[in-house]
């Protein structure tokens, strides 16, 4: 058998390439559909990758930022009540100076 002889025709699947026992004409591999799905295949995870790590970096920050405004809006609300039990007994001093 002649070890330099490739084989032309290219398998349909990936096990079926690991079954040749030959070598490949590597040009016919690389037009083959066999390298396109796979390169497709790759390419889907990668784009699914890519938009989910993007959906989570925006959820993460609107879940920070939620927790911020949610805090700070409490800190807020005690301090406009602290300045509105200051308001009344400051308008009295000033009442009771004018007498």
């Amino acid at each position: 058998m002649n070890s330099n002889t490739t084989t032309a025709a290219i398998p349909e699947s990936w096990p079926d390439l690991w079954k040749i026992d030959q070598p490949i004409d590597f040009e016919a591999f690389l037009r083959s559909d066999l390298l396109a799905a796979k390169h497709n295949h790759l390419k889907a995870i990668a784009i699914i990758v890519r938009t989910s790590g993007s959906i989570s970096v925006v959820a993460s920050i609107g879940l920070a930022c939620h927790i911020l405004r949610s805090h700070d809006s409490e800190e807020r609300k005690e301090i406009k009540e602290r300045e509105l039990d200051l308001v009344p007994s400051f308008y009295q001093s000033i009442h009771l100076k004018r007498r």
